[in-house]
């Protein structure tokens, strides 16, 4: 039977329905696809090289979801995924892509220190002098057991692009990971980091200039600090975003950064 026989005796409103039900269910199918991605997957197509950008369009066109439905996603797979970064090395400090360890995707990124004082960090211009509302930063970090940390700083939100002034930054003492607020000069520790596999962080900052803040740090899903009625951001605001080695006390610190987003609302792991 022809598509004209079955459609021959209808009238044209069935029809009409019939196309339009054919529409909602690709609509559905398509969801369902992106569903299952999981929210760890939005954004890191497996696909590596210079030819990422190219596919992450094509699967993009096939089930409608658009690239990063947040503010910021990146994981650091292939050169095309480096541009919304401007990196940043001093002192000894290197950046690069490993396949393994990697959360997702084909890579991570690799942050190593070789000498005191040194930074190897990724940098994003998100906002433009922010002082209110809120910001979450979910990412994962892997650092081995060999791993030198008696003082890293892993995150930060800042008003100037090399991140030397930040009101909230994120840092490993040891094996605790904690928030220094440089607004209140007051340093925060939270639970122990695990060692040799990949866990996922999330930040929350409420922003204000008055106590009326709050920082929030979750580990693998679980709050682990509360900080309520703090301020949280100097009078100039915050405009740029970064991760990786920021800072390192001691040399030879690796850590193994991936799957970065920053967004208004709480992302999860």
């Amino acid at each position: 039977m022809t598509a004209d026989a079955r459609f021959a005796k209808k009238p044209l409103f069935t029809r009409g329905f019939e196309r339009q039900w054919a529409t909602v269910r690709l609509a559905v199918f398509a969801l369902a696809i992106a569903g299952s991605l999981g929210c760890g997957r939005i954004a890191f197509d497996p696909a590596s090289g210079s030819a990422d950008a190219a596919i992450d369009a094509l699967d993009d066109s096939r089930i409608g979801v658009p690239v990063c439905p947040y503010l910021f996603c990146n994981g650091f797979e292939g050169s095309a995924d480096e541009t919304p970064w401007t990196s940043s090395v001093e002192n000894g400090g290197t950046l690069g892509q490993v396949t393994s360890p990697a959360q997702s995707g084909s890579f991570a990124r690799i942050n190593m220190v070789a000498t005191p004082t040194g930074q190897g960090f990724d940098m994003a211009t998100l906002w433009s002098g922010q002082k209110t509302g809120d910001v979450f930063i979910r990412a994962y970090f892997y650092v081995p057991t060999g791993a030198v940390t008696v003082h890293v700083d892993v995150l930060a939100i800042a008003s100037n692009p090399d991140l030397s002034i930040p009101p909230v930054h994120v840092g490993i003492v040891n094996s605790a990971i904690g928030i220094q607020n440089s607004v209140n000069a007051m340093t925060y520790l939270g639970g122990t980091i695990p060692r040799d596999r990949w866990f996922c962080y999330e930040l929350h900052v409420a922003l204000s200039v008055n106590a009326t803040g709050a920082i929030e740090q979750f580990i693998d899903g679980t709050l682990d600090l509360p900080i309520p009625d703090v301020p949280t951001v100097l009078d100039v605001g915050i405009s740029h975003f970064g991760a990786g080695v920021l800072y390192a006390q001691d040399p030879v610190p690796v850590i193994y950064t991936d799957d970065v987003v920053v967004s208004s609302s709480r992302i999860g792991c």
